[in-house]
């Protein structure tokens, strides 16, 4: 399994967002900001 990384999740964030899901979408900028907590995106 590839390891995923902080854009991974940013994106994976984005799509939650859209769809209406916000708690998981916090959860994803949440891990994305734990690999990389200089991530500007966030």
């Amino acid at each position: 399994m590839q390891q995923r990384d902080a854009i991974d999740w940013y994106n994976e964030g984005i799509a939650l967002h859209i769809s209406g899901d916000r708690d998981g979408a916090i959860r994803c900028y949440d891990h994305a900001l734990e690999i990389d907590p200089e991530y500007a995106a966030i």
